[in-house]
């Protein structure tokens, strides 16, 4: 048995009104007969950012050690070891910026007079994020332990996110929002992880570890919808469904007789009206034409509604690495991907939009010219900044985010030191050579599915690929020499 209890003190910029952090810990853990196994800790913290400065967190695991009972003797020729675990605990976050729980004022000027204005208007009461995450698995090791597999389902629930409230513009809030408490958010899912050495051979030796992780994310409880919606992209959070949603305004491609962009205006039955999208210079700018491409629809653009258009957050993800081992050569070669998520490629619709700094070869090549054309950008128009979706973006410009990246790949040699001459001094030498993001396999036709625009924000805002730099690729030689 073993217990354990402490106090910290974490200071911020020297300020106590900036920037502290408390925290009381203790925990506790007993392993009985090495067949059972029990921890549970406990803190309190206080941080002086919040109104409501402490939070009690938590957290209790058991393990039991099935391979070390009776009735498992004659198993253990091929599964040396075997034990299910289970867990609970709550943890805090408070990722917030100083005086978040403050009203704050800074100097200006009014009249020529000295003044003081508002800068921000918080939440007195603003507290803890709380997320409580139970666990429940199990691993094993086989064949005299070559091989491992640990399995876990997971199922988490956040309370009292710390989210911007939107207030009205009249109340004359800076910014019309105010950081407060306010939702509940689901997690659950299951994680794979598989590892071993796939060869054993005097010279030669392969170890490799896979693993892939399942994940379902949901806003169970909101006070209002939470939309970010510019010229760059659109993003929604609203409860049923997971967190920053695209919100776009839909489409079904080019009509291939008129080359114009299909649009569909939403019906009160929940079925589409199929409309042109027609940008006249000049002339009235954008319209809406019935599929004859002459004739005024009834409908106008007001009545062009945006939807919730695709899941920005991957629903798996994981990664294969991979060692070898050939006499005094060494590799290390790691695989990462994702999936189930969506893309807005807003760079398409920049490029595409008719105006001085649009015209790829790529927008070119795949341009309505003449009745039959199945294409995937609409007939030129000059300054049309709406069919290709820079004005409204539209659900054309979604792609999947699905992909295989080598992350990382090296190669070493190790030169064999024992017979060189003392008087050098050298006990060892290792030339090697390295390279990052050496490719990416994906459908996605942007510069890498993993840019996210708004990476600042990128709970609520995701999805979103806009003059954003790529990832880059790196190649390293270098020697490790000991003396």
């Amino acid at each position: 048995m073993y217990v354990e209890a402490s106090y910290l003190t974490y200071g911020g910029s020297g300020s106590i009104q900036e920037s502290s952090l408390f925290s009381y810990i203790s925990r506790f853990t007993y392993d009985w007969k090495s067949r059972y196994y029990l921890t549970a800790n406990w803190r309190r913290d206080g941080l002086s950012k919040l109104g409501r400065k402490w939070g009690n967190f938590y957290g209790i695991s058991g393990a039991w050690r099935i391979s070390d009972e009776p009735f498992f003797r004659d198993l253990r020729r091929t599964i040396d070891d075997l034990k299910i675990k289970v867990s609970y605990g709550v943890v805090g976050n408070a990722n917030v910026g100083w005086y978040a729980s403050k009203s704050v004022y800074s100097s200006s000027t009014y009249n020529g007079n000295v003044a003081y204005v508002s800068s921000g208007i918080n939440d007195p009461n603003l507290g803890w994020e709380q997320t409580g995450t139970a666990d429940v698995g199990f691993s094993a090791s086989l064949l005299k332990g070559r091989f491992n597999i640990d399995v876990d389902y997971f199922y988490s629930r956040s309370k009292d996110l710390i989210l911007d409230a939107s207030q009205a513009y009249s109340t004359g809030i800076v910014g019309a929002s105010v950081s407060t408490n306010l939702g509940k958010t689901l997690n659950k899912g299951l994680e794979i992880t598989v590892s071993g050495d796939l060869i054993r051979k005097k010279n030669f030796t392969w170890s490799s570890s896979f693993n892939i992780s399942f994940v379902k994310n949901e806003v169970v409880e909101l006070a209002d919808d939470i939309l970010y919606s510019s010229s760059t992209g659109a993003n929604i959070t609203t409860v049923g469904y997971s967190l920053a949603q695209l919100y776009t305004y839909p489409t079904d491609g080019i009509d291939p007789q008129t080359g114009r962009r299909v649009v569909l205006i939403k019906k009160a039955d929940g079925s589409y009206d199929r409309n042109l999208l027609i940008y006249k210079y000049g002339k009235g700018g954008a319209q809406l034409y019935e599929l004859d491409g002459e004739t005024l629809s009834k409908y106008t653009l007001s009545d062009w509604k945006p939807e919730i258009s695709g899941n920005t957050k991957p629903t798996y993800y994981g990664g294969w690495s991979n060692t070898f081992r050939y006499k005094n050569w060494d590799a290390k070669v790691n695989f990462h991907f994702s999936g189930g998520n969506k893309i807005l490629n807003a760079m398409r619709a920049t490029l595409s939009d008719g105006r001085m700094w649009s015209g790829t070869k790529e927008y070119y090549d795949n341009i309505w010219q003449k009745p039959g054309d199945h294409a995937k950008y609409a007939k030129a128009s000059y300054n049309d900044n709406y069919s290709n979706g820079t004005a409204n973006l539209i659900s054309d410009l979604i792609e999947d985010g699905d992909f295989l990246r080598l992350q990382s790949l090296s190669i070493g040699y190790q030169f064999n030191t024992k017979k060189w001459s003392q008087d050098l001094g050298i006990s060892s030498v290792r030339l090697y050579a390295q390279a990052q993001n050496l490719f990416c396999l994906t459908g996605y036709t942007g510069f890498d599915p993993e840019i996210n625009s708004y990476y600042s924000s990128a709970n609520l805002r995701s999805g979103i690929d806009l003059n954003t730099t790529p990832l880059t690729r790196t190649i390293t030689f270098g020697a490790n020499i000991s003396f």
